[in-house]
């Protein structure tokens, strides 16, 4: 429940309001967003082959 509840804010609130202020530079937004993305599933893939 709580995953859904952050993935909830996060979608409708903070991408949003760092899209408005990226004042133009929104590809960075996008960088960052899919970056924060890959690291994720890159350290969810890492813990389970270590068995944590």
């Amino acid at each position: 429940i709580v995953c859904g509840i952050m993935v909830c804010i996060c979608v409708k609130e903070l991408i949003p309001t760092a899209y408005k202020f990226a004042k133009g530079k929104t590809h960075f937004v996008s960088i960052g967003m899919f970056a924060g993305m890959f690291i994720m599933v890159a350290s969810l893939t890492l813990f389970g082959y270590a068995g944590v």
